[in-house]
């Protein structure tokens, strides 16, 4: 009797359902929309502390 492996397992990231792609581009989609809005702004710099 010759012994019998297992399968391979599948790799996660080969398949990724539709969903998954699908939130992935709108999540990148909506960093860059924020990013390219901040960086936008005209007389505006990207600071933490108010101006006092």
């Amino acid at each position: 009797m010759s012994p019998s492996y297992p399968p391979d397992p599948p790799n996660p990231r080969s398949n990724l359902p539709l969903d998954e792609i699908i939130a992935i581009i709108v999540a990148l989609a909506t960093i860059g929309t924020i990013l390219f809005w901040v960086l936008n702004q005209p007389n505006r710099k990207l600071a933490i502390t108010p101006n006092l």
